[in-house]
């Protein structure tokens, strides 16, 4: 039942529109009625769905009593009634969102469909409230994390609606929880929900089935005080967890000023993890420069691990020198020899790890054979021998996989130039399109045809998209605006721009034989 009020300082008026109207037979129900905004005040309750109010009347009228209405009830819709001449007040009344505007004489009809509409609109609208409420956290997550791999132009707007309360000028800290551990997916979100539990102003996102990342935003920087509660709660978490036989591991970034900073604060917090293969056990590791008992030789060790991350996907030869030479470097900055072995070991192990992750790629008893006797020579050899051994092996393996990618590459090629012909010039073309033909990501189809060929997919393009052009503007009947759109160009201006710049020429310099 929707049920309303009605307010008129106009007696009669007020006697009618509650007698008159079949209210009763559309479902609505005349809760009270009034003379005056100051006797409506005394009506108005949370149980009235819509107020009908005359706009112009002694003592409150309806502008006041719609102000003071809506900031008490705001889930109320309001309609006006009003004569022509005072249409001024209705205006100055839709500025506070009122529903609808009756003018008088107020027809029966009109004004029985507009209470029918505001209700109508007023549950769309809590449905649409309680939608939102209930996917905010989800929403939330979902920025959140887009933020922590990097997307910050994309995400910023967002953030602003969905997290008011993070400010640009705040200070930032992550915390990764990593369970290593196969059918990790259940095990994260009972981390999540203990997280949640004993860090309440932390927010929680799942990264992936075995990572979960947890994000602080504090007014002013962490002290150690507000470090030790994040470190404490977290092995409090992790105890429980090993009770459970699960393997868990936590890093813990530094904190820095601006919402800016969480790519950053994220890496330095998975990075923190790497110290598990240092110290070979699960422990809440942080990243150098959260706690005074950070030395500089945890820090040297944490950069050279971070120095072999991502070398098992380098194959270009010049980028893989360069990574390899900031290795050594890295390397080199250890003089203590258990240092160095045990740095040197845990790059030997990230590589490993991906290795065998894609052994499709070489032989599992060679790579397997390889890696022991590798980590034997840094077990046993010089600083200098272990290191000779080490690069080698990144460069064997680099070859060995580069080999066979050259003996597949040449079928994907093709594939690849037979998907660039077939997708055309449409927006729908391009990178993406030429990835989802040939079944392969984007990212790899760019890597792949930049090394086979010499040429990016986007130079590619650009060559079929001119030849094609060429061959169109020798058909003199073809309109030049024509050819553009046929070329992937909708704008002619912008085509004319584009093929001067490729050719030296205008499309009708170029038709008219230069």
């Amino acid at each position: 039942m929707i049920r309303i009020l009605l307010v008129d300082d106009n007696r009669a008026m007020v006697r009618a529109l509650a007698t008159a109207i079949p209210w009763k037979e559309n479902g609505v129900e005349v809760c009270g009625y009034a003379y005056d905004g100051e006797e409506a005040k005394e009506l108005l309750s949370d149980r009235i769905d819509v107020l009908v109010t005359d706009v112009k009347m002694p003592r409150m009228d309806g502008i006041e009593l719609t102000r003071y209405a809506t900031q008490r009830f705001p889930r109320l819709q309001v309609i006006f009634m009003s004569a022509y001449s005072e249409f001024e007040y209705a205006v100055a009344g839709l500025k506070l969102n009122v529903f609808d505007y009756i003018s008088k004489p107020v027809d029966n009809k009109k004004l029985m469909e507009a209470v029918l509409s505001a209700h109508s609109h007023s549950s769309m609208q809590a449905e649409m409230e309680a939608l939102l409420t209930d996917s905010l956290p989800y929403m939330r997550e979902r920025v959140v994390m887009q933020l922590l791999l990097g997307d910050i132009r994309k995400q910023t707007n967002q953030l602003h609606r969905i997290l008011p309360d993070w400010q640009e000028n705040m200070w930032f800290t992550c915390m990764v929880f990593d369970l290593f551990q196969k059918g990790a997916d259940i095990g994260i979100w009972e981390i999540k929900a203990l997280v949640e539990r004993d860090m309440p102003d932390m927010l929680c996102v799942i990264m992936s089935d075995s990572l979960l990342a947890v994000v602080s935003a504090d007014a002013c920087e962490p002290d150690q005080v507000r470090t030790g509660e994040w470190l404490r709660a977290a092995n409090r978490i992790l105890d429980l967890q090993k009770q459970c036989g699960r393997d868990v591991t936590v890093g813990v970034s530094q904190s820095l000023e601006g919402y800016l900073a969480l790519p950053t604060l994220y890496q330095q917090a998975v990075r923190a993890l790497n110290m598990r293969f240092l110290l070979g056990r699960d422990e809440v590791y942080v990243y150098p420069g959260v706690t005074e008992s950070v030395c500089q030789e945890e820090q040297a060790v944490a950069d050279a691990i971070a120095c072999g991350e991502g070398l098992f996907y380098s194959v270009e030869e010049g980028r893989l020198r360069e990574q390899l030479e900031e290795l050594r470097r890295t390397l080199d900055r250890l003089e203590e020899r258990e240092l160095f072995v045990a740095a040197a070991c845990s790059v030997l192990g990230l590589y490993a790890r991906e290795l065998f992750r894609g052994i499709m790629d070489v032989d599992i008893s060679t790579a397997g054979k390889r890696c022991m006797e590798t980590y034997a020579r840094l077990i046993e050899g010089t600083k200098q021998e272990g290191m000779e051994a080490l690069c080698g092996l990144f460069r064997e393996f680099r070859d060995m996989r580069f080999s066979r990618m050259n003996r597949e590459n040449s079928h994907i090629i093709q594939r690849i130039f037979e998907a660039s012909e077939k997708v055309g010039f449409d927006e729908d073309g391009g990178l993406e399109r030429i990835a989802r033909e040939v079944y392969l990501s984007p990212s790899y189809v760019s890597m792949l045809f930049k090394q086979e060929t010499g040429k990016s997919i986007s130079q590619h393009l650009t060559g079929l998209r001119l030849e094609r052009a060429r061959q169109l503007l020798r058909d003199p009947e073809l309109k030049i605006y024509e050819i553009s759109q046929m070329v992937g160009y909708p704008n002619q201006y912008y085509f004319s721009v584009w093929f001067k710049k490729n050719t030296g020429m205008t499309p009708s310099e170029y038709r008219n034989g230069g």
